[in-house]
Parts: C-alpha cells; sequence; structure tokens
C-alpha cells in the first residue's frame, strides 16, 4: 500500500487537473478523508483491555528506546537511505513540469514509474530474503542508491528519462533494503515494538522534511543535487554500516 499509493496518486491527481481546476483536488482528498473516516469509525478494537498500555507507560517505552545505543545507530543509517527519495519527492515536479516541459498527466505517469521501482524492490527482497543474509541486503541497498547517484550526477539531464531511470535504480534500491532495515531496527528491542516502529517513523519523516526544505533552496542544477544527495548520503551509511558490523562486539 505505502508503495502503490504514491504511484496512482500523481496519476490520478494528473488527470483530475486535465479535467477540473485545481481547485477541485482538494475536494476529492475531502471526500477520500471522509471516506477513511467513516471506515475507521466503524472498525472494532480487537486490542484486549488488560493488554493496552497506559499514557505514562508509552513515554516511558520512548525513554527506553532513547537510550537503546544499538536502535537508535540503525535507525539513523535507515534515515540516510531514504533522504534522497524525500529530496526527490519535492522536486520532481519543478523538474518534470517547469524544466522538462511535461503535462501534469504525463509528470504522474513518470512519478507513478519512480513508485513501481520501489514496490519492485521491495517484492524483490521478498524472493531474495531466504538466499541472502539480511545485513547483506542492505549493503547491497546502500550500494544500489550510491550508483544510482552517480548516474544521475553523470548524466546528460537532456531529457524525462535522464532522470527517470537513475531515480528508478535509486527508489529500487530503497526498495529492497527496507523491509531488512526496518526488520533489523525492531530486532533490537525486546519490547515496545509499536514505540520503536513510530519513533522510527518520526526520524524518517523529520529527516525526510529536511531533505525536501534542503532540495527546495534555488540550486542551478536541481538534478545534479539530487544525484549528490543519493551519493553522499548511500556512501555515508554504507560506510557507517560496514565499520558498525566489522567492530560491533556482538552480531547484528
Amino acid at each position: 500500500v505505502v508503495a502503490l499509493s504514491p504511484m496512482l496518486g500523481p496519476a490520478i491527481g494528473g488527470w483530475a487537473l486535465s479535467i477540473f481546476s485545481w481547485n477541485w483536488i482538494f475536494v476529492i482528498l475531502g471526500f477520500m478523508g471522509i471516506s477513511a473516516l467513516f471506515g475507521v469509525s466503524r472498525m472494532p478494537e480487537t486490542l484486549a483491555p488488560e493488554l493496552r498500555t497506559e499514557s505514562i507507560e508509552l513515554f516511558k517505552g520512548y525513554a527506553a528506546l532513547v537510550h537503546n545505543k544499538r536502535y537508535i545507530v540503525l535507525t539513523c543509517l535507515t534515515t540516510f537511505g531514504t533522504m534522497p527519495l524525500f529530496a526527490f519527492v519535492a522536486a520532481s515536479s519543478e523538474i518534470y513540469i517547469v524544466g522538462y516541459g511535461l503535462s501534469e498527466r504525463t509528470y504522474g505517469y513518470f512519478f507513478g514509474f519512480n513508485a513501481l521501482a520501489l514496490m519492485a524492490g521491495s517484492f524483490t527482497c521478498i524472493r531474495i530474503g531466504g538466499q541472502v543474509m539480511s545485513r547483506n541486503i542492505l549493503s547491497i541497498g546502500f550500494l544500489g542508491i550510491a550508483a544510482g547517484g552517480l548516474w544521475l550526477f553523470l548524466g546528460n539531464n537532456d531529457g524525462p528519462w535522464d532522470l527517470a531511470l537513475p531515480m528508478f535504480v535509486m527508489s529500487f534500491s530503497l526498495g529492497l533494503s527496507r523491509p531488512p532495515s526496518h526488520n533489523l531496527v525492531l530486532k533490537q528491542v525486546l519490547k515496545g515494538a509499536c514505540a520503536a516502529s513510530s519513533l522510527l517513523m518520526f526520524a524518517m519523516m523529520t529527516t525526510g522534511a529536511a531533505a525536501m526544505w534542503f532540495i527546495s533552496l534555488n540550486w542551478d542544477e536541481v538534478t545534479s543535487v539530487l544525484g549528490i544527495m543519493g551519493l553522499s548520503c548511500a556512501s555515508f551509511g554504507l560506510i557507517c554500516w560496514l565499520l558498525i558490523q566489522k567492530f560491533s562486539a556482538h552480531p547484528w
């Protein structure tokens, strides 16, 4: 669902803009929100009352995570790989529509192509998960993101495919490494997996927002900056990951 939504969303938005004015985008979003609210309101609570967590215990769980060094280190590493994707989300509309002169509908297709790569990477992880160790898949993911960033930085930047194909490699590699990276993060906690998962997503969204701010500065060559982000973030993450495995007293 996470991969399918960004693939369908821009395509639906592009079709809506080709038929209606931009104001209708918010009408469509409002209808979706009301539909989701109606569905959630009819869902019964499945967790037994004796298993529910008190608010004070929830905050204690977050405090314990902050002191879990292995969890914090892996959380930081995971965010490095996602930053180029968030930057692409922020800059892609300007690059495709303003820079390459594509229509909103065509932009939706190219954005969906990138989301397809993310989903394909996750499915590939499922296929090779039984033969390749999680830590090796994570290393391959970092290498793929770095390779895509280098390709984007050295590319000609003459047309939309000069951005779409390197980003396909980067997004595929991120999709490939995301399941094992999240699994490794959550394996570092003995209890409070829900709090660990939410704190991980908070860290990803916060660093992602920083990446979106950074790519939105007045750069002359946005695609080159995006390539440098992919290369630098993934290379730094890979080096840290390899050093951690080498000098850690306990296996990951």
